[in-house]
């Protein structure tokens, strides 16, 4: 039987929690049958919410509170208490909307997809910024020219994958790297995606943004490394 966990890291979120629990109420209770926050180290109010706001959630959870070590270490944590068949990587900053996780898990019951993968569309009403949304676009291009793969939105945060799949990652790139480190392992494996565009709203600095250039820098040298180890003409 195919189930689904959503694995959700939350740093520093105090102000998006109370919303964030009431999309999840209002999320089909078929779709998810579990959620794993996990509190990467937040120094605002996060934590004491998080225990207090979940108990009104309908969905069995659970919450593990962690040192910051940044969204791959976050990542890496849920998957260590996964129970289900397969598990989608769900952000708590609310630039997200929780009720797409159906679109794509109706590819995995209705179309035998295992991997499905989420692509946004920006618009000057939803995007950060115009040097975000074309810096974007560029590591997806490259993606793609490195690897020969397409991957329409290389950085897109909704990931769909098999338990197992997330279980074994190597989890070797920090902060944002868990990012291209899951469709760099779905070429080496030479798995199939489906790939589904969700709704998306960016927040601002002043709400919470914080993927910056330098992370963009990392992402890069990630890609690069992770293709020049598996041989550039492969």
């Amino acid at each position: 039987m195919k189930t689904l966990s959503a694995i959700i890291p939350v740093y520093n979120e105090e102000n998006n929690l109370v919303a964030l629990i009431d999309h999840l109420n209002a999320l089909n209770t078929n779709i998810l049958s579990f959620c794993i926050f996990v509190n990467d180290g937040s120094t605002d109010n996060s934590r004491e919410l998080l225990d207090t706001l979940s108990k009104s959630l309908k969905l069995p959870h659970l919450i593990i509170h962690k040192k910051n070590g940044g969204k791959t270490s976050a990542i890496e944590a849920g998957t260590k208490e996964l129970t289900t068949s397969h598990a989608i990587i769900f952000d708590s900053d609310l630039e997200y909307s929780i009720q797409d996780v159906n679109k794509m898990w109706e590819y995995v019951i209705n179309d035998d997809y295992d991997f499905i993968l989420s692509y946004r569309r920006f618009f000057a009403h939803s995007s950060y910024s115009w040097r975000y949304n074309k810096g974007n676009s560029f590591l997806s291009n490259l993606f793609g020219l490195l690897y020969n793969f397409v991957i329409t939105d290389v950085m897109c945060c909704l990931k769909l994958a098999p338990t197992n799949f997330y279980q074994a990652l190597p989890f070797k790139y920090s902060g944002f790297g868990i990012d291209v480190e899951i469709p760099m392992q779905i070429w080496r494996q030479k798995y199939k995606v489906r790939e589904v565009e969700v709704s998306y709203k960016s927040r601002t600095r002043l709400e919470g943004k914080s993927i910056n250039m330098v992370d963009g820098i990392k992402i890069v040298y990630y890609m690069v490394s992770f293709r020049l180890f598996y041989r550039l003409f492969k």
